[in-house]
């Protein structure tokens, strides 16, 4: 199912000042997680913070974060995968079908993920987030090391975190609280099972396959090669 993006638009009008409105503090760590500490007033800090929030904020609301069409995307290039993985089952058999249960627990955690987004508003809560940095009224907390500036915000469900390293890009990131990870461990079954020459096969043959699937909504494919 492809959703519908909705007509909501965050406010694109981004004010300095009005960023520099909300409360900036301290990150003070409490077990694995940081809260809001004592204010900051080191203005240098402030508007290192700002420039940050201003950026994550328009990269925010320029893809729409706050709709599902990209979960649904990633969802699509893994059904396309696993079509593409599938026609390797007749020459390596078992191998392929342990590939394919694996794409399929990936596909089933994706849509857990889609039904917490939806159960949990986390749209709504987004766009709440969005809003009240815009106007001023959330608390930013901020750390600082001699190699980088973290800020976040923390909301009921998410947290905005903002990763500035030093001579290095920008990182923002939008984290579900209570949403737990999953983690994989892959096998290297094909290698046991197969002879040198045909696991080199394999993986020439697989990987390709792996690639054209992500590439079909990314990349163009000219006679047959990806672009």
């Amino acid at each position: 199912m492809r959703l519908v993006k909705s007509t909501w638009i965050a406010d694109a009008n981004i004010s300095a000042e009005l960023i520099k409105k909300n409360y900036f503090c301290h990150g003070k760590r409490s077990g694995f997680k940081y809260q809001c500490g004592d204010e900051i007033y080191d203005l240098e800090t402030i508007n290192e913070s700002i420039n940050l929030l201003m950026e994550s904020l328009k990269r925010i609301q320029r893809w729409n974060v706050w709709e599902t069409w990209w979960i649904d995307k990633h969802k699509q290039e893994l059904l396309r995968i696993r079509e593409n993985v599938k026609m390797f089952r007749k020459k390596y058999g078992k191998s392929i079908d342990k590939l394919i249960k694996l794409i399929d627990e990936i596909i089933n955690y994706i849509d857990k993920f889609q039904r917490y987004w939806i159960e949990k508003d986390i749209s709504y809560e987004i766009k709440n987030l969005v809003d009240s940095l815009i106007n001023g009224k959330s608390k930013v907390i901020v750390r600082k090391t001699s190699n980088s500036l973290i800020v976040s915000v923390r909301s009921n469900h998410i947290t905005l975190t903002i990763i500035k390293l030093k001579r290095r890009g920008l990182i923002v990131e939008l984290t579900l609280n209570g949403f737990n990870g999953k983690t994989m461990v892959i096998p290297d079954i094909f290698k046991r099972l197969m002879s040198k020459k045909e696991y080199e096969g394999f993986v020439k043959e697989l990987l390709k396959a792996l690639r054209g699937g992500f590439a079909e909504t990314d990349e163009g494919v000219d006679k047959g090669k990806l672009e």
